[in-house]
């Protein structure tokens, strides 16, 4: 299930109050008709492996610069791992997902940010830019939780933001990938 911050008001439900942690909060997606999803997506299904390297320091570029100006007042921090490397992990990644066009996350940025309402805020504000798909959000047995989100960039890429509060990003950083997996 999917929801948008573009087409609602309010991507989220919060049953708990905004003073409780980031994490405990739980979050009800809103769903987007599977044929919406596809064509957000489809907008770089041809993309080769030389398409999505062509622009994606510009679309870089553009998605931190975006997020700099949207979390103001948010009390949010930009995390900027710069795009991926390109080498056999891309291959790897686009023969596991069928294709160059399925790799959606070349182009990358996070944020770490503490509370749920100030995350839908800044989903808010970033659809006022990109269009942007946000996916259900991601809590393993481990305790570990984020938002993942996806934005479209003017020449179709599709780049990716994870939203996390600032426990889940030290945890990632001391534990690594194993914490999400």
């Amino acid at each position: 299930t999917y929801w948008t911050a573009k087409d609602a008001p309010k991507p989220y439900k919060d049953y708990q109050s905004s003073a409780r942690p980031f994490a405990e909060q739980k979050i009800q997606p809103m769903v987007w008709p599977l044929e919406k999803q596809e064509r957000f997506r489809d907008s770089q299904i041809e993309f080769t492996r030389e398409d999505l390297f062509r622009d994606a320091q510009k679309n870089q570029d553009l998605l931190i610069g975006e997020l700099k100006a949207r979390l103001s007042g948010l009390e949010g921090l930009i995390k900027t791992p710069g795009i991926k490397a390109e080498g056999p992990r891309i291959d790897e990644k686009a023969s596991q997902k069928n294709g160059y066009g399925n790799v959606r996350d070349v182009v990358r940025a996070g944020v770490q940010i503490n509370t749920l309402p100030a995350a839908k805020k800044l989903l808010s504000r970033l659809g006022d830019r990109f269009e942007v798909l946000v996916e259900k959000p991601k809590v393993t047995k481990s305790g570990y939780v984020n938002l993942t989100a996806q934005v479209r960039f003017p020449n179709g890429q599709i780049g990716e933001v994870q939203i996390a509060p600032p426990a889940m990003w030290e945890a990632k950083k001391a534990v690594g990938d194993e914490l999400y997996r």
